[in-house]
């Protein structure tokens, strides 16, 4: 039991609770406003203009589920130009035009050997 506690159970208050602290972030590791010229070319304007209407995004998920490949398979086939390569979204987010999937996934064999 700390002191304050002791002093506050012998005086017959409540006891304080304790107040946590934000952490403080330093400036540098706050997040900046991006320029446009900055953003990669899958998101700006001009990109989506290009892209048809109906054209969908799909997610590694996504790919994972449609072809029944593990995501390093996926990564590895990309690097051997064997699989479509996917799009910038963001820093930390990309996506795949779900016509090239769908194209690629026609290309494969339906059955092996045949």
């Amino acid at each position: 039991m700390t002191r304050d506690e002791r002093q506050c159970r012998d005086r017959g208050r409540q006891i304080p609770a304790r107040q946590k602290r934000r952490p403080t972030r330093h400036p540098a590791t706050r997040p900046r406003k991006i320029q446009m010229d900055e953003l990669p070319a899958a998101i700006r304007p001009e990109y989506a203009a290009s892209l048809p209407r109906d054209e969908e995004l799909w997610s590694i998920r996504t790919i994972r589920a449609r072809t029944g490949l593990s995501r390093s398979t996926i990564y590895d086939y990309i690097s051997r130009g064997l699989f479509p390569a996917q799009r910038q979204l963001g820093p930390r987010r990309v996506a795949w035009l779900a016509s090239e999937v769908r194209a690629w996934i026609a290309s494969r064999p339906t059955q092996a050997g045949k």
